[in-house]
């Protein structure tokens, strides 16, 4: 593996709650490598620290002690200010969450949510942003994309919202993308379809996946 093609360089990660006067370990000195345009899987059981080893990467688990490096291009994650994660996270890093309902703003239509999220990375128009946004519904295999920016998250199905869920973490085109448990929620028929549309997005967009899930049979597909 040559040094320059190595996106994200995860080296001895431990991750702990406070608790009390006590710290509790969650996650043990993990370690692991992702080179651009690679996807990367990690499985384990429910509550063996996948989410939280996420969240660390996305700078979210503030209220952890957390050791070892994240190396993003070169760059040690754990040493950057609050500031300098929001120019990264949703940028360069994004993610996709196990459940869209709980990550949705239940208050505002998708358009505004997907429009907002390019305002704060890039400097760009209202007709500009909505027919990015509209293209990536699109791409996402979300058919009457423009009606679908002035609906609310509860009208979508759960399919639906997942889709949007990947439009969105793909708004900026970011180097990295961390899927969450992206289908657990979903149906089978659904589920193959999200997966096979993460495949196309990597493939095409070449963007890199680190894929969390307790599940080996999805590991498998994708």
């Amino acid at each position: 593996m040559k040094e320059q093609d190595v996106l994200l360089d995860v080296k001895q990660l431990s991750i702990a709650f406070q608790q009390k006067k006590q710290k509790v370990p969650i996650v043990h000195h993990i370690s692991f490598s992702i080179q651009k345009g690679e996807t990367l899987g990690i499985v384990g059981e429910s509550g063996c620290g996948k989410s939280i080893t996420s969240m660390s990467l996305m700078g979210l688990n503030q209220q952890t002690d957390t050791k070892g490096e994240i190396q993003f291009e070169g760059q040690n994650l754990l040493s950057l200010s609050e500031k300098q994660w929001r120019e990264i996270r949703g940028n360069d890093i994004s993610m996709i969450f196990q459940e869209p309902m709980t990550s949705l703003n239940p208050l505002m239509t998708i358009g505004k949510q997907m429009t907002e999220a390019l305002f704060t990375h890039q400097a760009i128009g209202q007709k500009e942003a909505k027919a990015k946004a509209v293209d990536l519904l699109q791409t996402v295999g979300l058919k009457q994309a423009e009606s679908l920016l002035k609906k609310y998250p509860h009208e979508l199905s759960g399919g639906m919202r997942q889709r949007v869920m990947i439009a969105m973490a793909m708004l900026c085109h970011p180097k990295l993308m961390i899927a969450d448990e992206p289908t657990t929620a979903l149906d089978v028929t659904i589920q193959a379809q999200i997966l096979r549309l993460l495949k196309k997005l990597n493939e095409e967009m070449d963007t890199a996946i680190l894929f969390i899930t307790h599940d080996l049979g999805v590991v498998r597909q994708i």
